[in-house]
């Protein structure tokens, strides 16, 4: 099938279109509803996009269009993204640069950790131990988070085994800032969130409650601490 030109950026509103028009089925998504509404944990809305159009939009447990949510995970993608367009402006290199390098004042503890890459960050295989996901509350509150996640143990060597790891993926957002000399969240409000019509409206900042930490919470409204700037 090819692909229809999109003739528009969705960076106000989304355009509807009817699914069939998309190569979806229309039935199934007008049951989506129902599947919703019995998801658990509760399920507070579910859009469909294809080609830049809306082609199905239903909210549940009293959750609306204006109602904001925390991605959680989601950010890992973001961030992602992010070392994306600092290397196409020249902040980073290549992706198998070792990560100790951005790290000069850390002394490491195992010559394995010499050799993680960006790569090995962005594909979470790291080589660290397997670690609980409280680890990355730990990871925030530390006095100093690079030694914190530094100072892990290694399971084995980089590239060899994946591994859900919070607290590794943090290092992504320090580089970010330690190279573009703001915090990772601003950077992306700049790069990313702006271009892409996201949190156009500094008013926006009320979702946040019960209010986050101090400092932890851009002008713009998203939540995300700034560890490691230094």
């Amino acid at each position: 099938m090819t692909q229809p030109e999109r003739d528009y950026w969705p960076t106000q509103d989304w355009r509807t279109a009817v699914p069939e028009e998309h190569g979806m089925d229309g039935t199934m998504l007008a049951n989506i509803r129902d599947v919703g509404a019995r998801t658990e944990p509760p399920a507070t809305g579910v859009l469909v996009v294809r080609r830049g159009y809306m082609l199905c939009e239903e909210y549940f447990n009293g959750a609306g269009p204006s109602m904001y949510n925390p991605i959680n995970s989601a950010t890992k993608s973001v961030t992602s993204a992010l070392i994306g367009i600092a290397r196409r402006d020249g902040l980073l290199g290549d992706l198998d640069e070792p990560v100790a390098s951005f790290f000069p004042e850390i002394a490491l503890d195992d010559e394995r950790k010499r050799r993680i890459s960006l790569r090995h960050l962005l594909t979470m295989t790291s080589g660290f131990v397997d670690v609980d996901r409280s680890d990355l509350e730990r990871v925030l509150r530390a006095d100093d988070p690079v030694r914190f996640i530094w100072q892990r143990p290694m399971a084995c060597e980089p590239g060899r085994h994946f591994s859900y790891d919070d607290a590794a993926l943090q290092l992504l957002s320090i580089i970010l800032s330690r190279v573009t000399g703001t915090s990772a969240a601003e950077y992306a409000k700049r790069e990313l969130f702006e271009p892409l019509g996201i949190w156009p409206d500094t008013a926006q900042a009320g979702w946040r409650i019960p209010a986050p930490p101090a400092g932890s919470v851009p002008p713009f409204g998203a939540s995300w601490p700034p560890t490691g700037l230094r």
